[in-house]
């Protein structure tokens, strides 16, 4: 990407972040979807287990 984060054509660039909280007695992973075009989020799931599937599968592209 050469760094280029602002993008002119929505859903052309779309980047995620996976981060995890502890709760009372474990952790959940935190998946986020960011389109580039306007920094909205697209999608987004909260597991106990680290996995994408969930939060790409909310997502519909085209």
């Amino acid at each position: 990407m050469n760094h280029e984060f602002t993008q002119d054509t929505e859903l052309k660039v779309v980047v995620s972040d996976l981060t995890y909280v502890r709760t009372q007695n474990n952790w959940h992973y935190i998946c986020v979807l960011v389109d580039l075009f306007n920094r909205e989020i697209i999608g987004q799931s909260s597991d106990p287990r680290k996995r994408f599937s969930s939060s790409s599968k909310s997502v519909r592209f085209g």
